[in-house]
């Protein structure tokens, strides 16, 4: 499935160039739903084939059918649409670029737990969360719980092997916290049974992006697609997620022509 970043745009676009295109041609008259242009006055050129002026254009300029986003250093995209619900399309200067939404945002999302302080890492909840866990995992909550506070993740305990979820980290409130504690738990499982808060972080991090980020299938609208395009590309580096997988590819000329057999 291909989505237009402005439909709409789209629309007004052909509906202008088919109702140009029999307006042209006298003694032709334009398909239903596409008003006939109004018939120009007597002192326009349009029709007119005396003198050596050129008649002006019937069909104005189309809109741009795209939001326009600025790469870093000076290069520029234009968002076309989005491809099967998983990939952004767009165009720069040097051909075609495909972005994967998941890595993409998750890539945004990681940088930015990078970038912020210990105070800002948590975000309280209005209403404290409850979670029942398996012994293994209420194992785990108990040696782990300063690497989980490192990221934001403020639990108590409530008895037995139910915890309470009082903090999360920012953006992660609305989200499945249930979910993410169990991610972050097999996560601190792989590490080891002590791991050092400040060495598993950036690990932790990853998965609360990957667990944040929209994922394959969402579908997003003009606005989101460029903003996850602009901030993926304010990065210093931005071609791959935490877990390694790519986030874009482009298709210049070269790739083009020797497709088509042009090489």
């Amino acid at each position: 499935e291909v989505r237009f970043a402005d439909p709409q745009a789209v629309y007004q676009a052909v509906r202008a160039a088919v109702r140009g295109a029999f307006a042209s041609r006298e003694g032709v008259a334009a398909p239903p739903g596409f008003p006939a242009a109004p018939a120009p006055p007597e002192d326009s050129p349009v029709g007119h084939t005396s003198g050596s002026a050129a008649p002006p254009s019937v069909v104005s300029e189309p809109e741009p059918l795209w939001l326009a986003a600025r790469l870093p250093r000076g290069g520029e995209v234009e968002i076309l649409a989005q491809l099967f619900s998983t990939y952004v399309v767009a165009r720069t200067a040097d051909g075609l670029l495909l972005v994967d939404q998941h890595t993409a945002h998750e890539k945004v999302i990681y940088e930015r737990l990078l970038r912020r302080g210990p105070d800002t890492a948590a975000q309280a909840l209005l209403v404290p969360l409850p979670v029942e866990l398996s012994p293994e995992e209420s194992l785990l909550v108990a040696g782990h719980a300063k690497a989980l506070r490192a990221v934001g993740l403020e639990l108590d305990g409530f008895g037995g092997t139910t915890v309470v979820i009082r903090a999360a980290p920012p953006g992660a409130a609305a989200r499945d916290l249930p979910g993410l504690l169990r991610w972050l738990l097999e996560e601190l499982e792989r590490s080891g049974r002590t791991p050092d808060p400040a060495a598993v972080a950036p690990r932790l991090h990853a998965t609360i992006a990957c667990h944040l980020a929209v994922k394959a299938g969402d579908r997003l609208g003009a606005r989101e697609m460029e903003a996850v395009v602009r901030e993926l590309f304010d990065l210093d580096e931005p071609g791959s997620c935490p877990h390694g997988r790519p986030t874009f590819s482009r298709i210049d000329e070269r790739d083009l022509a020797a497709r088509f057999h042009r090489t």
